[in-house]
């Protein structure tokens, strides 16, 4: 299969069936269509020369695929209707991600104000290396992209939330990204992996969903200012360490460390609490990691006057 530079996606499905080897070739500007894989046996790899691919919708149903090793870009545009749809699904066979870059994109044309959903639907779990959730709108809602209802996206590598409303449960074991852009979005992160992490926010709408750290090992530390304290939204610290960094602020509700988890604040971030801490591992806080000079952490409560319960050890 081919996709040149001049094609405009479309309503049409392109399947890969058989039990032969294929190739897919894409040229910059292109748009495919719905692009679908169901092999009795055979693999569907980029073809010499190719490192990018976009099409309106992705589907593996059966036999093995590899994404390109720069970005595979899945999105179509839709007509503000409100109906959404399922636009990513691997339902079975093998999908290697190929160290590259998958790029999921809510797009909408249209003025009417409903608002889109794109949903990410695969057997259970599926682990991506680098994940972008993006949004392309010309009118005035704004779109979401999730998970299907009991399913995990996995991010090897980094997470960037660029634009749109994120939805569902994902996971990531590299750096997380939150851009100017972004629309929250009552979406789950949970941090897992052994490799040290950063999370970043950029000044967008950061996630409304429950934050969980949970590593083998390693350490997630803020590179910014953490605003995890929208209604209902709690941090657990089951594994692993969350640093506050130099100088930033961690502000949640409920926040729970586990056995093996560790909250470490030895800079001058100040840390907001909306419901108890509940701590049954270790919760270090040293301003300036040291015992002496100015006090420059503040511990209080997300309502003025309204006292927070710190239990457990």
């Amino acid at each position: 299969v081919t996709i040149a530079a001049t094609a405009d996606g479309g309503g049409g499905t392109l399947t890969f069936t058989g039990t032969t080897d294929l190739t897919y070739a894409y040229s910059a500007g292109g748009q495919g269509p719905h692009l679908r894989v169901n092999k009795t046996a055979g693999t569907v790899t980029p073809a010499i020369g190719t490192t990018d691919l976009s099409v309106d919708l992705f589907s593996l149903l059966a036999g093995a695929f590899t994404a390109p090793s720069g970005t595979l870009t899945v999105g179509r545009h839709l007509g503000g209707t409100g109906a959404g749809e399922t636009f990513f699904t691997v339902s079975g066979g093998t999908f290697t991600h190929n160290s590259g870059t998958v790029r999921l994109v809510a797009r909408e044309e249209g003025s009417g104000p409903s608002s889109e959903t794109f949903t990410v639907d695969v057997a259970t779990s599926l682990t991506l290396n680098n994940i972008i959730i993006d949004s392309f709108n010309t009118g005035s809602a704004i779109d979401t992209i999730t998970t299907a209802t009991g399913d995990t996206v996995i991010a090897a590598g980094t997470f960037t939330h660029t634009d749109g409303v994120l939805g569902g449960a994902w996971e990531v074991l590299g750096n997380v990204t939150i851009a100017a852009t972004a629309d929250g979005g009552g979406g789950t992160l949970t941090f897992t992996g052994s490799a040290n992490q950063t999370y970043t926010d950029n000044g967008g709408n950061e996630p409304d969903g429950s934050i969980t750290i949970n590593k083998t090992s390693g350490t997630v530390t803020l590179a910014s200012n953490a605003d995890w304290n929208a209604t209902g939204q709690n941090l657990t610290i089951t594994a692993g360490t969350l640093n506050q960094g130099a100088s930033y602020n961690l502000a949640t509700g409920l926040l729970t460390v586990g056995a093996s988890g560790i909250l470490k604040n030895i800079g001058t971030g100040d840390l907001t609490i909306g419901g108890t801490l509940d701590n049954s591992g270790t919760v270090r806080i040293d301003a300036n990691a040291s015992c002496v000079g100015t006090d420059d952490i503040l511990i209080r409560s997300s309502v003025a006057a309204t006292a927070r319960t710190w239990q457990g050890s």
